[in-house]
């Protein structure tokens, strides 16, 4: 499991999950271990597996619509880290961050989890156009 750094005392932004669900991240055709972790909205989204959807290639991430998820206020994180695993709850959007590393408070994210090796973060930033993500139970 990866372990990220904060770069400022009012940085929010989860680096590392405590008691974490071993899943399999499936963007197309290529698999890598991820986890969740123990927010409400990860314990949510775990009830829902496996979850299917569909994701676009950004610059940055893979994002697809996503119906809501609950969550407390106090698990809004300002930003994200590359390999993170997010849902936005303004817009319902599920997002497989691959890159960008973002600490900008404005940036309202839910963390649900990350993928598990930076190596497949660089794997799974090399898919492009719009594939089915599915995350299913390791």
């Amino acid at each position: 499991m990866r372990k990220n750094k904060k770069i400022s005392p009012k940085d929010n932004r989860i680096t590392e999950i405590t008691n974490p669900t071993k899943v399999n991240l499936t963007i197309g055709n290529t698999t890598v271990a991820a986890y969740l972790g123990n927010s409400t909205a990860a314990k949510a989204l775990y009830e829902q597996l496996p979850f299917k959807t569909q994701v676009s290639a950004g610059s940055v991430d893979f994002c697809g619509k996503f119906s809501g998820l609950p969550y407390h206020e106090d698990e809004v994180q300002g930003g994200w880290f590359a390999g993170d695993i997010c849902y936005d709850p303004n817009g319902d959007w599920l997002a497989v961050f691959t890159g960008g590393d973002n600490a900008k408070p404005h940036l309202k994210e839910l963390f649900l989890g990350q993928i598990a090796h930076n190596e497949d973060i660089t794997k799974v930033s090399q898919i492009k156009g719009t594939v089915e993500l599915m995350i299913s139970l390791a």
